[in-house]
């Protein structure tokens, strides 16, 4: 058996899932997770994982669902293994707050936005210095996507209302905002005065998606405020002080350095 990810457009509408994994079963797979992603208008956006028997019938299922009323299917695509998005968003924020660093935690919002999206890449770029500080996948080079962030946020459309999750401290994903690409979405992190950015080439993000992101990026600020706490409290004059070997570095740990800003 094969696992594959299925994501459909169809009527919110009783009946109408039930018509489709009808479908799924007449071709002997099994439907193993129902995610609804989005619902508005009458509406639904659902994402289903399936175990079919060969990828072969792949073409036979898309024919299937598509007889189905009012269902548009918008993306079929392997996947290694089944994943729990429940159980993404627990490893991320334990992902997250348990580095001790500026890079640390940058380098695993970076890579923790990438599989929670299943994105093709994943980077944190600095609007200002047109740097990348932290990147996985095949990331586009820094002046590249410093320069789509700054476009998107000024093109048509901008504000956080645009976007998701707005008005909880993370800038709303913007890249899908007019002028901007669907493929492509970016949070604001306030707090480190950087930008979270992810890429998807082919399937765009769904508005379900891009809070997730705004989630994700949230975690990322909450923990430079703790780091900046605490790095606050061992320079207040109260707090004992290192000896000298260990302030030179003697100790093999380099003297931590400050956030990114």
């Amino acid at each position: 058996m094969s696992t594959y990810l299925l994501r459909l457009v169809l009527p919110d509408r009783p009946g109408a899932l039930g018509a489709v994994a009808s479908r799924v079963g007449a071709l002997r797979g099994d439907v193993i997770s129902i995610e609804v992603l989005d619902r508005s208008s009458g509406i639904a956006l659902d994402q289903l994982l399936v175990d079919l028997p060969s990828g072969d019938i792949l073409p036979l299922l898309a024919s299937e669902l598509a007889e189905v009323d009012g269902v548009a299917v918008e993306r079929i695509a392997p996947v290694e293994a089944a994943s729990d998005h429940r159980l993404d968003a627990y490893d991320t924020a334990v992902a997250m707050m348990t580095q001790s660093t500026w890079e640390g935690v940058l380098s695993t919002l970076a890579e923790r936005a990438r599989h929670e999206l299943d994105a093709g890449w994943a980077a944190v770029v600095d609007t200002e210095s047109r740097l990348v500080t932290a990147a996985t996948g095949d990331a586009p080079l820094g002046p590249w996507l410093a320069a789509y962030v700054v476009g998107t946020r000024a093109g048509p459309g901008s504000g956080s209302e645009a976007g998701a999750g707005a008005g909880s401290g993370v800038g709303a994903a913007a890249g899908t905002r007019a002028g901007g690409c669907r493929d492509i979405a970016w949070a604001d992190l306030p707090a480190w005065d950087l930008v979270l950015a992810c890429g998807r080439p082919g399937w765009p993000f769904d508005p379900h998606e891009l809070r997730r992101l705004h989630a994700i990026g949230s975690l990322a600020d909450a923990r430079w405020v703790d780091l900046s706490s605490r790095q606050g409290r061992s320079n207040h004059p109260s707090a004992p002080r290192p000896s000298c070997a260990a302030a030179a570095g003697v100790s093999g740990v380099a003297p931590e350095s400050g956030p990114p800003r």
